[in-house]
């Protein structure tokens, strides 16, 4: 049982490793309105 419970433990700390990461990337997402000027070629 122990082991379980430290597979589990090491499974839930890479998640949230994981996770953060992941948040991290998603701020740098810059999204919004296009404009006019973007599709003027």
């Amino acid at each position: 049982m122990e082991e379980l419970d430290f597979i589990i433990e090491t499974t839930k700390e890479l998640m949230d490793e994981s996770v953060k990461y992941l948040e991290k990337e998603l701020l740098n997402i810059r999204a919004g309105k296009a404009t006019l000027i973007c599709f003027q070629a």
